[in-house]
């Protein structure tokens, strides 16, 4: 009997663990997802905007605002535009990111 009791421990063991595997496996998924998605819309969306080199706008290694560039033929790297595109979609990332574990959280999903 008492084997019997045993047994079903180890089996309850090895099953909490195998849902924790389960967690880890959705929270990486989950991440993987989200970064992709916001890495593909950085992508799609400056496809046609000036990354540095060839631009005749201001950047930030400029020490210029985005409004006065000054002397802009002289600009040294990615254009400001590239860079609020490239800030607010790494934010929307996080934000899907934090918003979709909170709804997994609270479907009982990532719970113990």
């Amino acid at each position: 009997k008492q084997l019997d009791a045993t047994e079903d421990l180890i089996a309850l063991l090895l099953a909490v663990s195998r849902n924790n595997l389960w967690k880890v496996d959705i929270m990486v998924t989950m991440v993987s997802m989200w970064i992709v998605c916001s890495t593909f819309v950085t992508s799609s969306m400056s496809l046609n905007v000036s990354v540095g080199g060839e631009m005749m706008f201001a950047s930030p290694y400029d020490h210029t605002s985005w409004k006065d560039c000054g002397d802009c033929s002289k600009a040294k790297g990615p254009s400001w535009i590239w860079m609020d595109i490239t800030v607010v979609t790494g934010f929307g990332a996080l934000m899907l990111i934090v918003m979709t574990a909170f709804l997994l959280w609270r479907h009982g999903y990532l719970r113990s």
